[in-house]
């Protein structure tokens, strides 16, 4: 198993069972049926933010560019995706450079690693269209947060509601769950 699918495995599949788990919520699950690629589509439609990029990681991964699959032409950029998709396992904020360029060149050599990477970021950042859209800083890749959307990121953040809601007030209603966990399901898309 390569360093990327490595990475890739540790991001869980069945997140929405273990936070049902977690909340005591599995009762409202079956209502709810995973958002499927046409879903995540329509959503975009229906967000209120400016993001001309959608990253869905969970489940298919997907790109978007202004509410359209990216089109990669003939083939896949694979080695610009793999970056990509290493970065958002890492959490997409300040990533050590030198730990992706390992994870996707464990044979490379120092200068000829930094090299590949220097080049997959190039051919990434075209494949996505924003420039600026990842930062190196300091040996630090970033995704700029105010130019793209990424599921891993709201899906992070309906956990924290549903956690923050039960942290508040243990003996709360389970009424209270029903809309949280919808919204969960839906950013999770898988």
């Amino acid at each position: 198993m390569s360093a990327t699918e490595m990475a890739i495995a540790r991001v869980p599949t069945s997140m929405r069972d273990k936070i049902a788990e977690k909340l005591n919520l599995t009762a409202f699950l079956s209502p709810f049926a995973s958002a499927s690629t046409a879903d995540a589509i329509a959503d975009v439609k229906r967000a209120s933010d400016a993001c001309h990029i959608r990253i869905y990681f969970l489940g298919q991964f997907l790109i978007l560019q202004d509410g359209r699959p990216l089109a990669f032409g003939r083939k896949a950029p694979r080695k610009p995706l793999a970056l990509l998709k290493m970065l958002i396992a890492s959490g997409g904020v300040r990533a050590d450079a030198s730990v992706l360029s390992e994870g996707l060149w464990p044979e490379a050599e120092g200068d000829a690693a930094k090299k590949s990477f220097d080049i997959n970021l190039h051919r990434l950042r075209k494949v996505l269209g924003i420039h600026d859209l990842i930062t190196l800083s300091e040996g630090k890749l970033s995704f700029d947060s105010r130019k793209c959307w990424i599921d891993v990121w709201e899906f992070e953040n309906v956990v924290k509601r549903i956690e923050g809601a039960a942290s508040q007030s243990p003996n709360t209603s389970s009424a209270e769950y029903p809309s949280l966990v919808s919204e969960l399901l839906r950013v999770y898309a898988g």
